[in-house]
């Protein structure tokens, strides 16, 4: 039985993902969902020739191009906002994901240090003021 998928690469933290949400060609029902570590194209299609793909749908370019290169399937390259199910899978699955393959979340930073334009505007704002608060006085 042949079937359909939505592939991509996704990230979560500083790990590369294969994403893969795999459908039944005939009714459309999601039958199976690979997340595996990204190890290459060519570990890629292996995946998917295993899992009895016949056409896939991907927003990755490079995914893209390496299918169309292989006879065996066929693709439709799409825009990033039709393939969405692949980052929800990870989204979904995030703490799981982390968890086996050992990564940490990344924290975002708590204090960054403002940019030279933004100090540059501050500093000559006050001399503005400076100036104006002076001439009423």
């Amino acid at each position: 039985m042949k079937h359909f998928a939505t592939v991509n690469i996704e990230r979560l933290d500083n790990l590369r993902l294969l994403v893969a949400n795999i459908h039944a060609e005939e009714s459309g029902a999601l039958v199976n969902q690979i997340i595996v570590e990204y190890e290459g194209i060519t570990a890629a299609l292996l995946t998917l020739i295993d899992a009895d793909v016949s056409h896939v749908l991907t927003s990755d370019r490079s995914l893209y191009a390496k299918i169309l290169a292989d006879s065996q399937m066929s693709a439709e390259l799409k825009h990033k906002s039709v393939t969405t199910d692949t980052a929800s899978a990870v989204e979904t699955n995030a703490e799981i994901l982390r968890e086996l393959y050992g990564t940490e979340k990344d924290e975002p930073e708590t204090h960054k240090q403002p940019s030279v334009w933004r100090i540059w505007l501050a500093s000559h704002l006050q001399k503005i003021t400076n100036i104006i608060g002076g001439i009423k006085q």
